[in-house]
Order: C-alpha cells, then sequence, then structure tokens
C-alpha cells in the first residue's frame, strides 16, 4: 500500500518536472502563479514565437487537465481505503482491483507526460533547448 500512494506524488513529480522545464529555470519569478505563469515566464524568456507559445500552451493545457483527476484518485483510495477498515472483515480483492485500475490510469497520464515533453523538444529550437537546459541545471545546482 505504501508504494501505491507514492504514485500519485511520482505524477505530480513529473508534471512538476515537466512545468519545470517548460519553465526553464525562472529562478521562482512567477511563484504563486501556478504552471501557467511559469510557462509564459519560460516563453517570454526563450523568445519564443507565437505558433511556439500556442503549441506549448496547448500542451500545457492538456497535460495540466489529464493530471486534474490526481486529487480525486487519492480521495477515492482514501475513502476506499476507510470504507473497508471500519468492515469487520475487509474485502482485500477489491482493494487490489481499486489499486491496479489507478495504477493504469496514472500509466497513461504518465506517458501523455512524455509524448507532451516530446512534442514541447520539437516545437523548441536547438538554441532554445540549450538555453532551457542550462537554466534547468543552474537552478538545481547542476553544472
Amino acid at each position: 500500500m505504501k508504494g501505491w500512494m507514492a504514485l500519485p506524488a511520482v505524477a505530480i513529480a513529473a508534471l512538476a518536472l515537466t512545468a519545470g522545464v517548460m519553465a526553464g529555470g525562472m529562478h521562482h519569478e512567477g511563484k504563486g502563479e501556478g504552471i501557467d505563469g511559469f510557462v509564459h515566464h519560460a516563453l517570454d524568456d526563450l523568445e519564443a514565437t507565437e505558433a511556439q507559445r500556442t503549441r506549448v500552451l496547448a500542451v500545457t493545457d492538456r497535460l495540466t487537465a489529464g493530471f486534474g483527476s490526481l486529487h480525486g484518485v487519492h480521495e477515492a483510495a482514501h475513502a476506499a481505503f476507510l470504507r473497508e477498515w471500519g468492515k469487520d472483515a475487509m474485502d482485500v480483492a477489491q482493494l487490489h482491483g481499486l489499486v491496479d485500475a489507478k495504477i493504469e490510469e496514472l500509466s497513461g497520464n504518465l506517458h501523455q507526460v512524455v509524448d507532451g515533453v516530446a512534442e514541447i523538444h520539437d516545437t523548441l529550437t536547438p538554441e532554445q533547448r540549450r538555453k532551457l537546459t542550462a537554466r534547468v541545471q543552474e537552478m538545481h545546482g547542476h553544472p
């Protein structure tokens, strides 16, 4: 169960990584503005064209929408586990089924993150990607 509960965190981390890559080490400019603020600052810093902005923002919107259900996933799992805990005999098979379904859903979302990152990679020029990589490495203390 402990490993399963970490899966939403992995998904959120993957989304955060995507946002971080798009944000490009903005040194926390726009903090409190959410992913949209970070992405807009990164696109400004990269001097993205209007076509690039449109495509990156579409990817960001798609990924954000896909992960919007994670909170509901956690709440549903929490409620199911509490419900079963309160019974004289837990339905372990039902809980395993719930876990398996959530893992499958999460896997699909994570595959969408990979596809989105690849789409953003292909949208940016090699120079923009180098600049973004350097900023992300600097932000995370890597040479």
